[in-house]
């Protein structure tokens, strides 16, 4: 399922990416060789090749040894009666429904693709070109905005975490690069697809086409489909419920982005412009027995700390 590219595209991506990796292993070496100067000026060979040798085990760590293993989505634990009836499922706050990639409709993956990572899959975990063009954008307005890859997002929010240092930003880079050496790029997508957080506890593309619309995903337009995408960059600030006016403009930008990205055409993009904005309600989850349920959440939490 993965979009189809002319070679002339192709070979236009692989230059782009070719140039700006040059241009940032350049950067790099002339900051190490900096680096390295400046000890040896300061603190004299013996010690300046030791600190430097702390420092690139620091920022550069290896990867090959490093357990990168994707969570698995699908286990839940599960709450029953005496005579077997299914109480609850407890999902650590998350109602999620994994589905494997084929059964994901491309609308979808489209929509997700074009507002988060356009060349995800021609990239080799990450985009130099994007990373380039968000930094020129943040310096040129007071808005920020990141350029970091669909593989990233996963590495960040499985592995490293979220803190603002050079040395985790480094870190992210290299394991995104070496994630994309032990999976495919549809395990990668896939796992991003079933675990990205939409708002509403709602994780994955299957849990957001119902919460949000009452659809199935193979049901969803374009304009749906696109709507969703918005969703993940800031749940909070683009929830269509509460921000309809901000999450309609976003909607339209990714319908943009997507036939810009030659994922639909021109004229599908103003038809799906054209369709009205309409989200369902919150869903209410209801559960049988909630005291029981309660008070089990609350032996595993306790049993967790201990």
């Amino acid at each position: 399922m993965p979009p189809e590219l002319t070679i002339h595209q192709i070979e236009r991506r692989e230059l782009r990416s070719r140039w700006f990796i040059a241009l940032l292993s350049l950067v790099m070496v002339m900051g190490l060789v900096a680096t390295w100067l400046g000890l040896f000026a300061f603190l004299g060979v013996n010690s300046a090749y030791g600190t430097f040798d702390e420092l690139v085990q620091e920022y550069f760590p290896e990867t090959d040894a490093v357990d990168l293993r994707l969570p698995d989505l699908s286990e839940v634990s599960r709450i029953f009666t005496e005579d077997g009836t299914l109480l609850s499922e407890l999902h650590d706050g998350r109602n999620s429904e994994p589905v494997q990639y084929d059964q994901i409709p491309d609308t979808i993956v489209y929509a997700i693709l074009a507002a988060e990572d356009g060349d995800f899959f021609v990239h080799d975990g990450i985009d130099f070109e994007s990373i380039f063009s968000a930094f020129i954008d943040n310096l040129q307005s007071d808005s920020t905005r990141g350029g970091s890859t669909i593989t990233q997002q996963v590495i960040k929010k499985n592995f490293v975490g979220d803190e603002l240092t050079i040395q985790r930003k480094i870190t992210e880079a290299l394991y995104a690069v070496e994630l994309e050496q032990r999976f495919d790029k549809e395990q990668i997508l896939e796992f991003y697809l079933n675990s990205v957080y939409f708002g509403s506890s709602a994780y994955g593309v299957k849990t957001a086409s119902r919460e949000y619309f009452e659809k199935p995903m193979d049901q969803l337009s374009i304009a749906e489909a696109a709507t969703l995408a918005v969703i993940i960059r800031n749940p909070s600030e683009n929830d269509p419920r509460r921000e309809a006016e901000r999450a309609l403009m976003r909607r339209d930008d990714v319908i943009d982005l997507m036939a810009r990205s030659e994922f639909i055409t021109v004229e599908e993009a103003e038809r799906a412009k054209a369709e009205p904005f309409v989200i369902s309600p919150p869903s209410d989850f209801d559960s049988p027995a909630d005291h029981v349920v309660a008070e089990v959440r609350r032996q595993l939490d306790r049993k967790s700390v201990v």
